[in-house]
């Protein structure tokens, strides 16, 4: 056997069998399971072995007398050795782990040509994949690439008045970011400061505080929807004038927002803040303070991948990078789950978009479910009463393992379904009366109404109602009893059908009795889920106006689903662009 197809002890297990939780062989140059499943083989960066203990006998084990489980757990020999605790000591981090995956993720997806949907970034003189930079001021504040062909551009700051010359190189990966020169890398750590700690002057840029007010006033409620403590649209909005990470990703996906709907801006513009960011954020996986960066690093991950959602017009165009490097981070911290502050808020905005892009391809999450599900239902256990907070949080969390159930490559258990569709019942039986519609009236078909008028008090009582009728209905979908044939299977299917009916008559009704970004959002992540059990044509057509609106109003491309659901549903093109 050739040394590149051997299997190496010291190489990690690829990137590829890590994200869907099953055990790498590490062979080279393509593992055994990516073989198996026709994967692309992802290899982890290579790093140094480390130390490693194995926990010893049970003392239960040492012990003289019976060797029952647990009967003398805490029972050790007298030959038992003891290591002394020194007076300091020192943690190790997954830092590595969580940069490795990021970096992973922009590597693999800047090729020398590559399409953002309405942004290209093109290899030559219009877009290099990668820059040099050189600053003039101590912190990673990067402007944006040369978009008009230059050589070389001086672009100001937002931030300050420094200014900064960017030429195009070739350089591969956007992992080599750096300030160039022949600065030493200990000179560079050493002039390293938290994120928080950062000073920024006050916008000097009327367009940019237009940008940044337009975040707080509108895009941050895409992403407070499930957090009635609104943290992004306080602590991020206050936290951005002292990080040039949340700042930019602030700024670009309230550009991008602007150029798709108001069009007073330009997506190149959007683009360039995008580039700015996630050239601040590479050299920052390289000094991660836990207790200051953790949140606004995943707060500016979230941000960052709803503009690559915005930016892809269907879904084989999303490149998930930025989804990715959510995933490395909040896999590597399961605190962030219940840590009551922005880094919970993102690690729920990252479960919103995580199930998102399974509904559209139809495949498990990244998230390590069972890790925080066991986290999750301790703290809901802890917690008497449940706040409203934590019952929208639960309602997130079932359409998630709904998801995970459904489109996960593991065989399916009916028992794992009927407990999972008596805890989405105990939610609705259970759930607070607050969560009962403000106002509801039921559907008129003949008067052009074919959903029922349904309305809210708060954004997270919809969003809690939306997710519990999502996830009702894959279940209806995937109800083991379908693909059962034989007597009373036509009844069978109607029961089912009626189901689905009455959930996605909740889930729509919802959406279209609102002009809400995240409750459409929702109805339109559902449509890709869940398209062809829409039978009626007077709903049929009721979705596609709305899935037209939608993208209108609030930027997401979704036309794409249109030419999908005229196959799925058997009529023309024409005839649902005339309704």
């Amino acid at each position: 056997m050739s040394d590149e197809s051997s299997i190496l002890g010291s190489v990690r297990g690829c990137l590829t069998c890590r994200e869907r939780h099953v055990k790498c062989n590490k062979q080279l140059p393509t593992c055994l399971q990516c073989r198996r499943a026709k994967r692309e083989c992802l290899p982890a960066l290579h790093r140094p072995p480390r130390i490693s203990f194995n926990r010893g006998q049970k003392p239960s084990r040492l012990s003289n007398g019976p060797s029952g489980d647990g009967s003398k757990d805490y029972v050790f020999g007298a030959n038992q050795v003891w290591i002394a605790v020194p007076d300091h000591v020192t943690f190790l981090d997954v830092t590595d782990d969580v940069a490795s995956s990021y970096r992973e993720a922009i590597r693999e997806t800047t090729p020398s040509t590559a399409s953002y949907g309405h942004v290209s970034i093109l290899e030559g003189n219009t877009v290099s994949p990668v820059m040099e930079i050189e600053p003039e001021s101590p912190d990673y504040l990067v402007e944006p690439r040369d978009f008009l062909g230059q050589s070389a551009i001086d672009l100001p700051s937002p931030l300050d008045g420094s200014t900064y010359s960017i030429r195009p190189t070739s350089t591969a990966s956007l992992s080599a970011l750096s300030p160039v020169g022949s600065t030493p890398n200990s000179q560079r750590e050493s002039r390293y400061k938290p994120l928080a700690d950062r000073t920024c002057t006050f916008l000097n840029d009327l367009d940019e505080a237009r940008l940044f007010r337009h975040f707080g006033s509108v895009m941050a409620q895409w992403f407070d929807v499930c957090d009635n403590e609104r943290h992004f649209a306080t602590d991020v909005v206050s936290r951005a004038s002292s990080s040039s990470l949340l700042l930019y990703a602030c700024l670009s996906v309230s550009a991008l927002h602007l150029a798709l709907t108001a069009h007073t801006f330009t997506e190149q513009l959007a683009e360039s803040y995008h580039e700015r960011c996630v050239a601040v954020l590479i050299p920052m996986l390289d000094h991660l303070d836990h207790r200051q960066d953790l949140d606004i690093l995943l707060a500016s991950t979230v941000l960052l991948r709803l503009f690559e959602q915005m930016c892809c017009e269907k879904p084989s165009d999303d490149l998930q990078r930025h989804l990715r490097g959510s995933s490395a981070f909040v896999n590597n911290w399961v605190d962030c789950a219940a840590s009551g502050n922005l880094a919970e808020a993102s690690f729920w905005v990252f479960v919103g978009q995580d199930i998102q892009y399974s509904l559209c391809d139809q495949s498990s999450l990244r998230i390590n479910f069972q890790l925080f599900n066991d986290k999750l239902q301790q703290v809901w256990q802890a917690e008497n009463p449940l706040t409203e907070r934590s019952w929208t949080h639960k309602a997130v969390w079932l359409l998630a393992e709904a998801v995970q159930y459904c489109y996960s490559e593991e065989k399916k258990n009916a028992e794992e379904y009927e407990s999972l569709r008596v805890r989405l019942e105990d939610w609705e039986n259970m759930r607070p009366d607050s969560f009962s519609p403000l106002f509801r009236s039921e559907a008129d078909p003949a008067g052009g109404s074919p959903f029922p008028t349904i309305l809210y008090t708060h954004s997270w009582h919809a969003c809690a109602v939306q997710h519990i009728a999502m996830a009702q209905m894959l279940l209806v979908i995937y109800d083991p009893g379908r693909f059962r044939m034989g007597m009373g299977y036509g009844r069978g299917l109607r029961r089912l059908q009626a189901q689905f009916d009455h959930y996605a008559s909740i889930l729509f009704g919802v959406a279209l009795s609102s002009n809400e970004a995240h409750v459409r959002f929702t109805a339109c992540h559902a449509l890709c889920a869940s398209g062809p059990w829409i039978k009626d044509p007077h709903c049929q057509r009721a979705l596609v106006r709305l899935i037209r609106e939608t993208e209108e109003e609030h930027g997401w491309p979704w036309t794409y689903i249109i030419g999908e659901l005229t196959d799925d549903w058997g009529v023309s093109a024409e005839e649902l662009s005339g309704l």
